[in-house]
């Protein structure tokens, strides 16, 4: 079974990745019992654990989580209920290390078994048409290794969960994954039976193409397939704007940022926390994935002042960014008051008692963060990235290259494109007659 908050989508990649098949060394029950009689449905024994929680109270959720999306693919395990019961209610024993290393072991021989066309004998013919035709691209379409030492982890995994939704959709409909026309077929199904934005889809494209392209440039596909897979076009913006986010960029005053920095109750730890993180935001403008990592080595003095060293998504060497004197203090006031040392500057808390852990938050904790105390001060929509939109607005103002600088764009128009937010000067059409 899987939990409600676990898509369908990412329920069928595990337990397709797993062949239906309990993960835990040595089991290998079989989760889906054939019916009896014609009109009897299937039973379904298996259940999708997290690896690390869901929530930093669920089991393993205190420890470090590299990832984006802790209900994605890469942080699931399909097992049969004993074995659930199991991990769970012995979380010393099952660390996330160990069933990280459980579910590599287990869904590399599934592949194996299926590159090598073994077959499993347990397993419905129904069933075994489907992983055989998972196997098609397991080598072509291998996102890691095509992407190694091109982008980021996190870049890389957005495209892992691109190239799955796509093989999900050409296994689900019965297309060739490596035929152009599946990337189109794709691309109208986005179009006619989603709700996703036009930009989103047309990512999700590029992602497909780019693979394809890396693919033949290693001699894994004809680079003639790669060429008709660039030709596909993607969908037309101005025919979806309907679909555009509303609130993809919301823009805080001044005064509400003061607001809302101060709202945290600076007499918890968690309210200690939560100030010297706000106010970092709103003073260097990183990332939500660069703050959950920041570590106290990366604050830096300068003179009378204080900046970060950054690597970001588009960086390949350290890049400076400000650092108010006042979210310093806010940070030194927050780790001395923490009862146990991390290198770490932003650490979760393991148990519901409130207690600090040493490992950093997650970017959903940091999204979780400015959500709750921006609701708190009356303010709808507003995002992690909203903060860096503010410091790079804010200095866009004054002076558009200290903007792109303090942001780290390799190019001033992307700076210009989406930071410089001038606003309509009213009056100015006053007595023109």
């Amino acid at each position: 079974m899987a939990s409600k908050r676990i898509s369908e989508k990412t329920a069928k990649i595990v337990w397709a990745s797993a062949a239906g098949l309990c993960s835990y060394p040595d089991c290998l029950k079989i989760l889906i019992v054939s019916p009896e009689s014609p009109n009897d449905p299937h039973a379904v024994l298996g259940e999708i654990a997290h690896i690390v929680g869901h929530s930093e109270e669920g089991p393993r959720g205190e420890e470090l989580f590299r990832g984006v999306d802790r209900d994605s693919p890469e942080n699931l395990l399909l097992l049969c209920a004993e074995h659930h019961i199991l991990i769970d209610q012995h979380r010393d024993k099952y660390s996330s290390s160990w069933l990280y290393q459980v579910k590599e072991e287990h869904e590399r021989w599934v592949r194996e078994r299926i590159s090598s066309k073994q077959q499993f004998p347990q397993l419905s013919a129904g069933l075994q048409q489907v992983f055989e035709t998972l196997s098609l691209t397991n080598e072509s379409l291998d996102v890691r290794n095509l992407l190694a030492g091109q982008l980021a982890a996190s870049s890389i995994a957005m495209y892992k969960r691109d190239i799955a939704a796509y093989l999900q959709y050409a296994q689900t409909h019965t297309l060739e994954p490596l035929h152009p026309l599946t990337l189109a077929a794709w691309r109208d199904n986005l179009a006619l039976d989603s709700t996703m934005s036009p930009n989103t889809i047309n990512r999700m494209l590029s992602a497909v193409k780019r693979i394809i392209k890396q693919a033949a440039s290693k001699e894994l596909i004809d680079e003639t397939i790669s060429f008709k897979f660039q030709n596909i076009e993607g969908v037309k913006v101005k025919a979806l704007k309907s679909r555009l986010k509303q609130h993809g960029r919301t823009r805080i005053s001044p005064e509400d940022m003061c607001t809302l920095c101060q709202i945290p109750d600076a007499n918890t730890l968690t309210g200690k926390r939560d100030q010297a993180l706000l106010a970092t935001l709103a003073t260097s403008g990183l990332r939500a994935s660069e703050l959950a990592n920041l570590t106290s080595e990366q604050i830096q003095r300068r003179g009378k002042g204080y900046y970060l060293q950054v690597i970001g998504k588009t960086d390949t060497e350290p890049r400076d960014a400000h650092l108010s004197v006042e979210a310093y203090h806010l940070i030194q006031e927050w780790l001395e008051a923490r009862p146990v040392s991390s290198t770490y500057v932003f650490t979760s808390f393991s148990t519901r008692a409130v207690i600090p852990s040493t490992n950093p938050i997650s970017e959903v904790t940091v999204w979780n963060i400015v959500r709750k105390y921006a609701a708190q001060c009356g303010l709808e929509h507003i995002k992690p990235h909203d903060f860096r939109r503010f410091v790079g607005t804010q200095l866009a103002s004054k002076d558009i290259r200290k903007a792109q600088l303090a942001l780290g764009h390799k190019s001033i128009e992307v700076t210009a494109r989406h930071y410089v937010l001038d606003e309509l000067e009213i009056g100015l059409t006053d007595n023109l007659y």
